[in-house]
């Protein structure tokens, strides 16, 4: 039309005073025959996939109740494991004591105590070094998980709140 100026500049048109956002491909793998697609068109099929995450409020609610059971279930057998090991640890360090004593009264050699004392004292470091592993093997945290459902499930009412600047930051972000 008469008077207007279409100006296409990095995916930015701009038609009389109105301010249009247009996306194209950038032609990187040569000539792409796709039409320039307007923000709005853009942000409303983004849209459409971000209502897709939308998890029904029952079963973001059961899957909270999960993860809770999940993460007590975890911590009770590392912490029925950890006292395995413990008392693991106990047994072989009564056991070097006696064949200490015995060694001491003559009944076994000197030797043979050093070999088994090694084995054991091995074994020992075995489950020192397990223990340490379990204490420090840390589940994910539970708040984090649960704040992650509920805010996927929020994902497009977050982004339709958003500004247009926002929004297209996102898509931008996504698109690259």
């Amino acid at each position: 039309p008469r008077g207007r100026k279409l100006l296409i500049t990095r995916g930015y048109g701009v038609l009389a005073t109105h301010r249009y956002v247009y996306y194209h491909c950038t032609g990187n793998r040569g000539k792409c025959p796709e039409p320039y697609t307007r923000e709005e068109a853009l942000t409303s099929q983004f849209a459409r996939v971000l209502q897709d995450l939308v998890i029904p409020q029952d079963v973001l609610t059961w899957l909270q109740e999960e993860i809770v059971a999940s993460d007590r279930s975890e911590s009770a057998a590392r912490g029925q494991v950890m006292a395995r090991c413990e008392e693991d640890i106990r047994r072989l360090e009564a056991r070097i004591e006696t064949m200490y004593l015995d060694k001491l009264e003559g009944r076994i050699s000197a030797t043979f105590f050093n070999e088994k004392a090694a084995k054991w004292r091995a074994q020992q470091q075995q489950l020192l070094r397990k223990i340490d592993e379990l204490r420090s093997a840390t589940a994910a945290p539970l708040e984090a998980a649960i704040d992650l459902m509920a805010l996927t499930s929020r994902s497009c009412e977050l982004f339709l709140a958003q500004c247009h600047e926002e929004q297209r930051r996102l898509v931008g972000m996504l698109v690259e």
